[in-house]
């Protein structure tokens, strides 16, 4: 695999999540200028990101040919589950 099926794009949103998820937790600026109902709007993303960027990875790996169908599941939720 010499870059992969999307050639690492799925690293993009594994960063997007990630900085999120700074600003979120670092940032008095989304803390002190954001409504709770933006902030509660920023973290559902936050989750969605990890999701979709676990599933984009396992579909890469997939369309590789790194792991077969069978593989597939288990594999995404071992992805996710290590970015949570």
């Amino acid at each position: 695999m010499s870059g992969g099926h999307f050639d690492y794009r799925q690293y993009h949103i594994q960063e997007i999540a990630e900085t999120l998820q700074r600003d979120l937790n670092e940032s008095d600026y989304v803390r002190e200028e954001f409504s709770v109902e933006a902030i509660s709007f920023m973290k559902k993303t936050l989750e969605l990101l990890k999701d979709v960027a676990a599933r984009v990875h396992a579909l890469d790996y997939l369309l590789a040919a790194d792991i077969g169908e069978e593989q597939l599941i288990e594999y995404y939720e071992r992805r996710k589950n290590s970015h949570d």
